[in-house]
């Protein structure tokens, strides 16, 4: 029975495949992580409200210190940027700027002139760190092939430096206490 387990193993390892961790302690140990993120020496975080929207204030405190948990103590929160946009407009940007690759300048045709020069500043900003975080709170946030599905959260296709996440706040603010597990995963 040993050698045939041994053995298993063997044309497991060979294929390629392993074993999926089982979770320690209700923590986040067994969540998918960016190695870029994990390596980081400082990790800066720019959160950008749309309209107004703010995260809970409790949520975003667990989210930074999970964050400071698994990567580095060295987390710098920047001062939010607020932008004012047309609501038929709010999902167009963060898909566009979010899946925007290394031109995020692409949405600011959506923003009025003011906020253009703020925005095309903010994004030279957190394109200038190693490793930099961008959470969007937006009013609306829907999927990107089908605009009938609202979502509550969306992380974006991340370049070497900048990922960017964008949580919808009709979902997120009335959602209930959710777990660290839960808090990590998004």
């Amino acid at each position: 029975m040993k050698r045939l387990l041994l053995s298993l193993l063997a044309i497991f390892t060979m294929a390629g495949c392993t074993l999926s961790p089982l979770p320690f302690e209700d923590d986040a140990s067994s969540q998918y992580v960016n190695s870029t993120l994990i390596c980081a020496e400082q990790i800066d975080v720019y959160p950008l409200s749309i309209n107004g929207v703010n995260p809970p204030q409790a949520s975003f405190d667990l989210y930074i210190k999970k964050l400071k948990k698994y990567t580095t103590d060295n987390v710098v929160v920047h001062e939010t940027m607020n932008l004012n946009l047309d609501k038929k407009d709010i999902n167009n940007f963060v898909q566009k700027y979010g899946n925007g690759g290394g031109d995020r300048t692409t949405p600011m045709y959506l923003l009025s002139g003011a906020d253009t020069v703020k925005f095309i500043k903010f994004v030279k900003e957190t394109e200038s760190k190693n490793s930099a975080i961008v959470m969007i709170y937006t009013p609306e946030l829907l999927c990107r092939y089908n605009e009938e599905r609202r979502l509550r959260g969306y992380a974006f296709a991340h370049s070497d430096r900048t990922n960017i996440v964008a949580y919808n706040a009709s979902t997120i603010n009335d959602a209930p206490v959710i777990s660290d597990t839960q808090a990590w995963g998004r």
